[in-house]
């Protein structure tokens, strides 16, 4: 059971980093400043399809993301702490509302989603 937690962990912080990508694609030039962060996104929809065993993976991508950057190890923990929990909160928070669902099948979900 062990392995089959560390193995979704480590896939979904491969995800998360591979979409590190994509917002350093579309970062300023001459910086690692971002335009566009689609990791906290990716985030947000993993806490809510998966639940809150996708935080493990989140932190991993996270402080991998981080460390690849050129951060210290301690920047780089607040980083991933800081990340892990802006998913935990927001996944909390949109599930907190009235009829929320997942599936995003009424106006209320997809309004929750687009204002957190």
């Amino acid at each position: 059971m062990a392995a089959l937690h560390t193995g979704r962990a480590v896939i979904i912080g491969l995800i998360y980093v591979l979409s590190s990508f994509i917002g350093v694609f579309f970062g300023l030039n001459g910086s690692n400043t971002a335009v566009i962060w689609p990791q906290s996104g990716l985030a947000l929809a993993l806490v809510l399809l998966i639940g809150y065993p996708a935080l493990p993976g989140i932190f991993v991508g996270s402080m991998a993301i981080a460390l690849f950057s050129g951060a210290s190890l301690p920047f780089a923990g607040i980083h991933a702490i800081g990340n892990t929990l802006a998913a935990w909160f927001a996944a909390h928070f949109i599930q907190q509302q009235k009829n929320f669902n997942n599936r995003l099948d009424n106006y209320q979900s997809v309004l929750s989603l687009l204002f957190i």
